[in-house]
């Protein structure tokens, strides 16, 4: 599993929109992390501060798809290995820890089930092109994670529903195949969203502006 992502860092920059917006940052500055880490924010409990409230009648989890849209003329690419690499945060702590949204390789804490899983080893880290009019697509069960470690010592994960406010999703974006590999991304794109997201889609434009 790819440490990089698993560590969860990330960072941004270009807001278009204060509360459902996007923004991008093209000094190539900093990484996002990738879609796993440990713990995060956001947590069933508590009050949301009044900016993170979205009123809903629906209950979750909120299944949202993530819509990667290229619309810019340049191109776009996304880095993967067991998964396409982007945070999601919570207006809640401020966006200031991405959220645990997979639990990959790893039981629940409650799982009567003895023993470590045994995982095999994510394919190697590519580029994922996004092509102007071909969007590439992700999906979040709505879900975050916390985790922990079992008498045997195993690592175990506790599942949480993702309560309806404003998240954030942070997506690194690479220009060519090379480095996506390298890791290396030319510029970093932030969209602001809430959950429950309308029709159960969040579009996030990577196109790079002239």
């Amino acid at each position: 599993m790819n440490a990089w992502w698993m560590r969860g860092a990330m960072a941004a920059t270009l807001v278009l929109a204060a509360a459902c917006g996007s923004e991008v940052n093209q000094d190539g500055s900093g990484g996002a992390g990738g879609t796993g880490g440990a713990g995060g924010a956001g947590g069933e409990g508590g009050v949301l501060p009044p900016q993170c409230v979205v009123e809903t009648s629906e209950t979750g989890p909120y299944e949202v798809t993530f819509q990667f849209e290229n619309d810019g003329a340049s191109p776009a690419f996304l880095r993967k290995d067991c998964s396409l690499e982007y945070t999601v945060s919570s207006c809640e702590d401020g966006y200031s820890a991405s959220l645990a949204i997979r639990a990959s390789c790893s039981q629940a804490c409650d799982s009567a089930d003895g023993g470590c899983l045994a995982c095999g080893a994510c394919p190697p880290v590519g580029g994922v092109p996004v092509e102007i009019g071909a969007p590439t697509t992700d999906a979040w069960k709505g879900m975050r994670y916390t985790f922990g470690m079992t008498d045997e010592g195993c690592t175990c994960h506790e599942s949480h529903v993702a309560r309806a406010g404003r998240y954030q999703i942070r997506v690194p974006v690479y220009t060519s195949d090379m480095d996506a590999q390298t890791g290396a991304p030319s510029y970093e794109v932030t969209v602001n969203f809430e959950l429950p997201a309308p029709n159960g889609v969040v579009v996030v434009p990577i196109g790079q502006s002239p």
